[in-house]
């Protein structure tokens, strides 16, 4: 009777083990969030010398939401074809909770279309930054987007990866 005790016991401990390094692994997954953003113009002193924001809806491993992008800078390099930039993603679920907001920079060449970065050879912008607030701060983010409606929104993916 103790050895199928101890075979039970056993059992269930080997049982939750797994559950416990599924569910481990499961938490470290990467998240992705597509999305689809719009420029909006706007002049106010809140947007600076940037004329506006970008604002659209996402989708993906957090749910519906919306994203709002504000650039943080915007440089022109040397010939005014290429833009260094940087912004704030900011993704809400459709109350305005801020689920996850992420620092990303990268650069926009405006002769590489349907994108932007010159060193990609897909045609899209891939920028790269961390977690700021929200879910996973510190995680590494990196952003996948191609220009549509001639360059006056653009899609894409936004990868959160596991904090190491």
């Amino acid at each position: 009777m103790k050895t199928i005790r101890n075979l039970t016991l056993a059992a269930v401990a080997a049982t939750l083990l797994c559950q416990t390094s599924i569910t481990l692994a499961a938490a470290e997954a990467p998240l992705r969030i597509t999305f689809r953003k719009c420029f909006v113009e706007d002049h106010s002193p809140d947007y600076g010398d940037y004329g506006g924001y970008y604002q659209g809806t996402v989708g993906g491993d957090l749910g519906p939401g919306n994203v709002n992008f504000s650039f943080q800078s915007l440089y022109a390099l040397p010939g005014g074809v290429v833009l260094q930039f940087s912004g704030v993603y900011t993704i809400t679920r459709p109350d305005g909770t801020v689920l996850v907001a992420a620092y990303a920079e990268g650069i926009d060449n405006l002769r590489s279309r349907p994108g932007h970065d010159v060193s990609n050879l897909f045609g899209h912008d891939v920028l790269n930054g961390v977690v700021i607030a929200g879910a996973r701060v510190g995680a590494h983010v990196q952003v996948s987007a191609k220009d549509t409606d001639g360059g006056a929104c653009s899609e894409g993916t936004i990868t959160i990866n596991p904090r190491h």
